[in-house]
Formats: C-alpha cells, structure tokens, sequence
C-alpha cells in the first residue's frame, strides 16, 4: 500500500482541531484570556494617584454624565408618547362591524427606561447606590416616573388600582 500524503485541506483540519484541543486544556487549567472580574489598580496605580473607579477600562461605561443620563430619559419619554399602544376594537353601527385602532397612552416605567437603555433593573440599583455622580439625575428620573403614574391614575388615563399596586399603594391579600 502506498501512503498518502496529507493533502492542504486535512493539514488545516488537523491545525484546527489542534487548537481547538489547545483551548480546551487552557480553560480546563483555569487559565484564559478573560480579563478578572472585578478591577483593582496596583499599589504603584494608588501610589500616582490613581483612583480606583471600580470600573474594568476594558468595559466602557454606558452612561458617562448625569446629563447624558437624561437626555436618554427625555428620548425615552419621547419614544413613549410617539408609540402608543395599538387596541382594535370592535363597534356595531347601523348593523355593520367596524373596525378602530384606538390609541391607548402607556406609562413610563422603570422597568421599561432600562430596557430603553439595554441595562438590567439590577444595574439601575447599583448606580442608585454606588454612582454618586448619577445620584441627582437618578433620583429626578424615578420621580418624574412616579408623577406620571400617579398623575395619569388620578386622571383615569391608566388603572388607577394596577398603578397604585406598583406605586405601592395597596397591600395584597
């Protein structure tokens, strides 16, 4: 019999499958090419004066100020009264079925504005409590929110017993 060589297709195969094994030692040893988990500059960071801002400088920060900060809660806000929700509903006149779109107003809600800004409701909580640059623009956007609720609940715009639930008005049972 006579051996074959390798041709250029299966040498890239077998490189690849090599590496692959290669990775897969290294991640089962512990070590990877993850940054760690949580930043902390060195003694000789400290020593020149560098703070630690407990954030990795390889992950940006989504918001920068305060007041980039509310320029996206007034697009949110924004977005909200553009979109309304879409009802169809059904009429009877003079024996005929009609169709309506009717625009139904949706309230700003936390959980919504995060969603707007592609962070977790946990990530909200810790710039609550750890962003002290953010500490005014978030406490202006959780009331702005909250005198929405409360203002479109006592004009009969939302359902006042489902807001004031969330508002924190009524205990459940």
């Amino acid at each position: 019999m006579i051996p074959m060589l390798p041709s250029a297709a299966s040498s890239d195969a077998l490189r690849v499958s090599q590496d692959l094994i290669d990775r897969k030692k290294v991640s089962a040893l512990g070590t990877s090419s993850r940054p760690p988990a949580c930043y902390r500059p060195s003694r000789k960071a400290i020593a020149r004066g560098v703070q630690n801002t407990a954030h990795p400088p390889w992950r940006p920060r989504v918001i920068a100020s305060p007041d980039e900060l509310l320029e996206y809660f007034v697009s949110y806000a924004v977005h909200i009264e553009q979109h309304p929700l879409q009802e169809d509903k059904v009429f009877f006149c003079r024996g005929k079925a009609v169709h309506a779109n009717l625009r139904k107003s949706r309230p700003l809600t936390m959980a919504g504005f995060c969603v707007f800004l592609g962070i977790t409701p946990q990530a909200w909580r810790c710039w609550r409590k750890k962003r002290r640059d953010l500490i005014d623009a978030v406490e202006l956007i959780e009331d702005a929110i909250f005198a929405h609720k409360f203002e479109g609940a006592a004009a009969g715009i939302f359902k006042a017993n489902i807001i004031s639930r969330e508002l924190g008005g009524i205990k459940q049972i």
